[in-house]
């Protein structure tokens, strides 16, 4: 990018569902320092790469760059305006991934299967901006340039190993057969919104830890048998909570069985 680029008008574009996630994403959204000029468009849909080469044929033409946001991230308000600085035309904060490990979405390239790096690169390159391979597209700046080499479309699936994901990795794939790098700027940092459950848990040595455990961690389910008494005594404390509570607005012969059947969301029939 010219070094004129910081002031240089351009596009952000946020890739979102049609029913808005985090609330904590739009709050960073709305305080996101921006040069001015620069405009802003929302894409909703589940096909992201579609909807994401929709906007960029969109792009104003006097925007001289790019920047994507996925609405599963926080950052600060000046994050655009410290990837501009560095004058790079692909330019990526450095986030993790959503579950365990949390690694950071560093991937190796093409020849060697766009797997993930781990922190690898991070202790090899150190601070700062260091050139990757592929990383997600989440906080990515782009410059004019390297979208108008790569062409259009700009983002495909089906090309690595997942047919729903993978267009970032490809992108920068096309991108590097034109001669441009991916750089991760380690300075430049976004959280990566995930629900997550604090667990007391007990290492092999036997001291006790701390887990943060995500809905796909949870651990293995009990047999059948204890889930069934589980949720049958959950149905039990239900109905004599019924029977308590609500006992005086019923005739002295009403059973239990008709209170169950109240738990269970069923209508009460009158005699």
């Amino acid at each position: 990018m010219p070094t004129s680029s910081i002031s240089q008008p351009g596009f952000v574009v946020v890739n979102t569902a049609r029913v808005a996630r985090y609330a904590e994403f739009w709050y960073c959204l709305e305080r996101l320092l921006v040069p001015a000029g620069t405009t802003k468009d929302v894409i909703y849909g589940i096909n992201n790469a579609r909807q994401l080469n929709i906007a960029i044929r969109k792009m104003p033409a006097e925007a001289q760059w790019l920047f994507i946001l996925d609405d599963d991230h926080v950052f600060s308000a000046d994050i655009l305006i410290r990837l501009l600085r560095h004058q790079v035309d692909i330019a990526c904060a450095m986030y993790l991934q959503r579950g365990e490990p949390f690694d950071p979405l560093i991937y190796s390239g093409r020849d060697a299967g766009f797997k993930r790096l781990g922190w690898g690169p991070i202790h090899e390159h150190g601070r700062g901006l260091i050139p990757v391979e592929g990383t997600g597209n989440g906080g990515m700046l782009l410059s004019r340039k390297v979208l108008a080499a790569v062409g259009d479309p700009w983002f495909e699936v089906g090309q690595t190993q997942s047919d729903i994901g993978g267009k970032d990795l490809w992108f920068s794939h096309k991108a590097k057969l034109k001669g441009f790098t991916t750089y991760v700027d380690t300075e430049t940092r976004m959280g990566h919104i995930t629900h997550c459950a604090v667990w007391p848990e007990v290492d092999a040595e036997g001291n006790w830890t701390v887990q943060l455990r995500t809905p796909d961690d949870l651990p293995e389910q009990e047999d059948d048998w204890a889930v069934m008494n589980c949720e049958q005594d959950r149905k039990a404390g239900e109905t004599a909570m019924l029977a308590e509570t609500y006992g005086a607005m019923f005739d002295e012969h009403a059973s239990l069985d008709h209170l169950s059947s109240m738990s269970n969301g069923k209508a009460r029939e009158d005699a």
